[in-house]
């Protein structure tokens, strides 16, 4: 609604008129949000701010949830802080808070001189500009999806997010026996003078398990708390691994970076006609996409069985159950970009003590990764009752392990 120059005056006389400080501001952003939360009433705050060892503050975000979407006003570190890790460790703890507060989207922007490679290389896509927006510099827009997913096939559309369960799977998950790997080491897939991109990378598991063959590992992740342990594993063992937190089908890397690409347990859940293109653009001619996937057997193994059974009482949607040795199934989508060059299917036998089997459950989609929390607790202590009735201390557990070995082809078939 427009004013006339008599109803301007008026209001101009009511009101003082001034510059704002910062107890201004703060009420002007409290008034804000509290009309906001009349339509949207599930709000929450997502500041932080970081202190060095003196208390003099470094770094921080300013932001903010409504409902399932989180905003992103400000993020800063100070001038001697940057290129330290500081500003994806902030933004890491931003996103992980928002999706633990339920926000499945993160929204920000930002100017050409400020940050939009920092964004876009932790997966953020840039949905509007203005360009010129300021002098010659462009104002960008960003928004990223977090990582809670609902897959159709997947535990009939129930919702999992790896990021909860990342703490678990990180102490409990590097379960892998080096025979695992030795579809990849014996062709030297990993060795000197390659890089390598493990897609759906998780807490680095398959990087740091190779990281000694000698090749450049890069590892992306669309779950902020996976890459945060991942970074912490790798940087605990001294492995400069390069993790960033993306999804698969979002990866951004120049063509043919990559000699080659792998995928360990994650397979089933990449968007496979978007993924395979692009997967084809970012290996070099003659890359390799390697992709591995092991299981316990419950009809083979008692332990396996009856910890399989526990998991289906408490989440009787979760469908990774079952499992019996097959090879794993290349989607059609596939074919006009790899041939596949080789498939093995293999016994395992990995130890466990009660504690190890106990965490390797937990870890698992069906229970940490889906059930509330109080839910995870519940179950835990009825498994833990489970296994002290049927295991002995120490045990070992039969799985299956299956790699299929996909090759680049130098061009595209229709």
């Amino acid at each position: 609604m427009s004013l006339s120059a008599s109803q301007e005056e008026i209001i101009v006389r009511q009101y003082v008129f001034q510059p704002a400080g910062e107890a201004e501001n703060d009420a002007i952003h409290a008034g804000l949000r509290a009309y906001n939360r009349k339509f949207v009433p599930d709000t929450g705050d997502l500041s932080l701010a970081v202190k060095d060892a003196d208390g003099r503050v470094v770094g921080g975000c300013d932001a903010f949830r409504m409902g399932e979407l989180a905003f992103v006003d400000v993020l800063w570190v100070a001038e001697d802080c940057r290129g330290t890790g500081l500003g994806g460790c902030i933004l890491d703890q931003v996103e992980a808070a928002a999706a633990r507060q339920g926000a499945r989207r993160v929204e920000l922007n930002t100017f050409s001189f400020q940050a939009p490679g920092f964004y876009e290389k932790r997966g953020y896509r840039r949905v509007g500009a203005l360009e010129p927006a300021v002098g010659e510099y462009g104002h960008f827009f960003y928004a990223k999806e977090l990582c809670a997913v609902e897959l159709p096939h997947i535990d009939h559309g129930r919702p999992f997010d790896w990021g909860r369960a990342s703490a678990d799977y990180a102490r409990w998950r590097d379960i892998y026996p080096p025979e695992f790997f030795r579809p990849l080491t014996e062709r030297g897939l990993c060795g000197p003078g390659r890089k390598v991109l493990d897609l759906g990378t998780g807490t680095g598991v398959l990087p740091r398990a190779l990281y000694r063959q000698g090749a450049r590992f890069t590892g992306v992740d669309p779950a902020p708390e996976q890459i945060r342990q991942a970074r912490a594993l790798a940087n605990r063992d001294g492995m400069e691994i390069d993790f960033r937190c993306s999804a698969a089908e979002d990866c951004g890397f120049p063509d043919g970076s990559f000699d080659t690409a792998t995928a360990c347990q994650c397979f089933t859940y990449f968007d496979h006609a978007r993924l395979a293109p692009r997967l084809h653009r970012m290996l070099k001619p003659g890359g390799i996409f390697a992709v591995l996937y092991m299981a316990w057997l419950p009809g083979e193994d008692p332990v396996a069985g009856q910890s399989e059974a526990l998991i289906l009482r408490h989440n009787p949607a979760w469908t990774g159950c079952g499992e019996t040795r097959r090879p794993i199934a290349v989607p059609a989508d596939y074919g006009p970009w790899f041939a596949v060059e080789a498939q093995e299917v293999f016994d395992l036998r990995v130890p466990f003590t009660r504690e190890s089997w106990n965490g390797r459950i937990r870890a698992c989609r069906g229970v940490g990764a889906a059930l509330p929390p109080e839910e995870v607790e519940h179950f835990d202590r009825e498994h833990r009752a489970l296994l002290a009735a049927i295991a002995p201390e120490e045990f070992s557990v039969l799985h299956y392990a299956a790699v299929t070995l996909l090759r680049r082809r130098d061009r595209a078939e229709n």
